[in-house]
């Protein structure tokens, strides 16, 4: 991919992805496929976005607590760099929360729901 491609181009590959999943999930299955294809990509996009964010923010969560947990036994080397990681993926998951927001109070009538 091209460093200077726009947003709406990023937001056409992500939902190509998406969609392409979402068809080898189905299986098959008429009725999800019939869904699928009436789905708008921003809907689609928005679905995703409030799922990987509600569910890397209890596994960050716990990824955490455990780390707490355990790094008093590891060396500090590698406790602080395990940190940096742990707290590196809650921020991108707050991230991903806050775009799926901005893109769930921005959506336009005909975007869907």
């Amino acid at each position: 991919m091209s460093p200077n491609l726009s947003l709406a181009e990023y937001q056409v590959f992500i939902t190509t992805r998406l969609r392409a999943f979402e068809e080898r999930r189905a299986a098959g299955d008429p009725e999800k496929l019939r869904l699928l294809a009436s789905m708008p990509d921003s809907m689609l996009l928005r679905k995703w976005l409030l799922i990987v964010s509600g569910v890397g923010f209890p596994i960050s969560f716990v990824v955490l607590f455990l780390l707490g947990i355990i790094s008093p036994h590891l060396p500090a080397f590698l406790s602080t760099i395990l940190w940096v990681l742990a707290k590196g993926a809650m921020g991108i998951t707050f991230l991903i929360f806050l775009l799926g927001i901005y893109l769930t109070l921005n959506k336009s009538d005909g975007d869907g729901r």
